[in-house]
């Protein structure tokens, strides 16, 4: 699984049940997560939560019988789980969802569109005004676009199309030194700026390297590009590295060019080079043994 590097969307984000019994192989993978801020009035509000009080959800006692597998008093003829002890905690197991932030951004959002749709079509009036009833959704829609707040010293604004600056944090799946596994921040992408702090990123290999994600390696300087064609499509990433012929010269990375005669490559393979013309003087040593053969076959055949 080292030759592989498992890459995951902010559906992957830093969810323990995506890798669960996968965890060996998933090491190293990389994932994005919508960066969102934790929100601690909401676990204050959640844990005080309790079926005797919570009277205004009609649901939670409902809720509360399913997160603890019991039934409460009065529910008993109707279940057969054991009934609650009265003990059961609502810290226990429990983990603040990753998008609870985003959650309360879109009520904050929801609402102040309606503040200012009502600001705008009842002035003088306090709650719904006959401007409002029906609803316009379109016009309603139109408020929501144009929604300006801040939340945690965040500001939320939407574009053209109704999306909010994007912000991601990246992580990356690691086994930490006590031998658990768990994902760990490395870097961040706020609305077009990539931030990586690669000397936190851990990959699933012997070296620590990044696995090579190439379909063909680059061809040496005397090689010219032969793209691999499947069907009517070329796929431009993928090749066979090909040599010119001891003649040719690499006119471009697909192409090799003949030189014409007289002419012979350089070194580099980038271009061809006139071949020097050498004279044969008299007092040269092949002048010498040709002539001296020479004369000898003439008194030969004297």
């Amino acid at each position: 699984t080292s030759r592989f590097l498992f890459i995951g969307s902010d559906g992957w984000a830093d969810r323990s049940d995506v890798v669960a019994g996968l965890e060996e192989a998933a090491v190293g993978g990389l994932s994005i997560k919508i960066n969102s801020s934790y929100v601690s009035e909401f676990d204050d509000h959640y844990f005080q939560l309790h079926p005797e009080k919570n009277d205004r959800n009609p649901w939670f006692r409902e809720f509360w019988q399913m997160r603890f597998n019991c039934s409460l008093p009065g529910q008993e003829e109707n279940s057969k789980l054991p009934g609650c002890s009265g003990m059961e905690s609502l810290r226990k197991g429990y983990k603040q969802d990753t998008k609870m932030a985003f959650v309360m951004k879109a009520i904050y959002t929801m609402a102040w569109g309606l503040h200012n749709m009502q600001k705008d079509l009842c002035p003088s009036t306090q709650g719904l005004c006959d401007a409002m009833l029906p609803v316009n959704g379109s016009l309603y829609r139109d408020y929501l676009m144009n929604v300006t707040f801040t939340y945690n010293n965040e500001s939320v604004t939407f574009d053209s199309r109704g999306d909010p600056p994007g912000r991601y944090d990246i992580m990356n799946y690691q086994r930490l030194e006590n031998g658990s596994f768990d994902y760990i921040p490395v870097g961040t992408w706020d609305n077009g700026t990539l931030v990586v702090h690669e000397e936190l990123v851990i990959f699933n290999s012997s070296d620590g390297l990044p696995p090579i994600s190439v379909c063909s390696e680059p061809c040496s300087y005397n090689e010219y590009k032969s793209f691999v064609e499947t069907g009517d499509d070329t796929q431009r990433c993928c090749w066979i590295c090909t040599p010119c012929d001891r003649d040719e010269y690499l006119k471009n990375e697909t192409v090799c060019q003949r030189c014409q005669p007289g002419y012979w490559p350089n070194l580099n393979k980038t271009g061809c080079d006139a071949i020097p013309v050498k004279h044969i003087m008299w007092s040269d040593a092949e002048s010498i043994v040709a002539l001296s053969l020479a004369s000898l076959g003439f008194l030969a055949t004297c």
